[in-house]
């Protein structure tokens, strides 16, 4: 069990990614041997390309993956049946690949578009010209797809956990700021705080639902964002009425109405996750 724990601490900070990457490459050049394919090197590099950093990325891209290939392809096979080669070719095909994938909005897959118009223009093959640009398409989907079912499978984020866990973060933060000497760092560790909380949630909510958990308590404190903001606000207000140089009275009754405020927005931004966990 220890060691189990050991292995995991060990991954995470490699970072999920690189190893999921290398499982993916791994299982590549497995399927490439045993289906006999021609162009390795191809469908790895779809494969190391295609890995997203989330799961929400990856299945975000592989529309734009796909067409981007397709592009690369047809440019590829028609620069390959007039010149070969060529690189006056080579360069003109680069830049029609580039316009066509900024025409039809292909953000993100401007580098496998290229790699599969150069699959085909610099590739010296027996086979027939058509052959060769099926193959080389149907070994980078094949990349293309095992990088997602990897990143699908294989150590999935874990959105709610990290939700969670910097939802209780910021309750602890805001319980220890009024005492706390150090108003203004409390308060830049709770922007972070809410800034990371609200982009785990969006990534939560592009996840296929058969990933998630703890769906209640996520739906719940999705709904809070706007509340956090607010609280944020009137923390911003309260600290700088200390920073702002006002007589003692007026200093005074401004902040105890801003902690009132933030008591109030506290309440209800956390007072009902503690009573659920209880």
């Amino acid at each position: 069990m220890e060691n189990k724990k050991n292995i995991l601490a060990y991954v995470r900070g490699l970072g999920f990614r690189i190893v999921k990457t290398g499982i993916a490459v791994t299982l590549c050049l497995c399927i490439v041997k045993w289906l006999n394919l021609p162009h390795p090197l191809y469908v790895v590099l779809t494969a190391v390309l295609a890995m997203g950093a989330s799961i929400e990325g990856s299945f975000h891209m592989a529309k734009n993956y796909i067409f981007g290939i397709l592009c690369g392809i047809l440019v590829g096979s028609v620069s390959a049946f007039f010149l070969p080669g060529n690189a006056g070719v080579g360069g003109i095909g680069t830049i029609v690949v580039l316009y066509l994938c900024s025409l039809f909005h292909l953000r993100g897959a401007e580098v496998l578009s290229c790699a599969a118009f150069f699959s085909i223009l610099l590739t010296q093959s027996a086979v027939s010209l058509w052959r060769l640009a099926l193959d080389q398409a149907g070994g980078m989907f094949l990349g293309l797809f095992v990088a997602l079912v990897v990143n699908l499978l294989i150590m999935p984020p874990n959105y709610a956990g990290k939700i969670l866990q910097l939802y209780r973060s910021l309750g602890e933060t805001i319980v220890i700021l009024p005492q706390s000497e150090r108003k203004r760092e409390c308060l830049g560790t709770l922007e972070y705080d809410v800034r990371a909380l609200q982009r785990y949630i969006t990534l939560y909510a592009a996840e296929p639902k058969f990933l998630r958990g703890e769906t209640g308590e996520i739906k719940q404190i999705s709904e809070l964002s706007g509340v956090f903001q607010e609280l944020l606000g009137e923390l911003e207000s309260a600290i700088r009425i200390h920073e702002d140089g006002l007589s003692e009275e007026l200093a005074d009754e401004a902040y105890q109405y801003h902690m009132k405020q933030i008591e109030r927005l506290a309440v209800a931004c956390f007072s009902k996750g503690e009573h659920e966990s209880k």
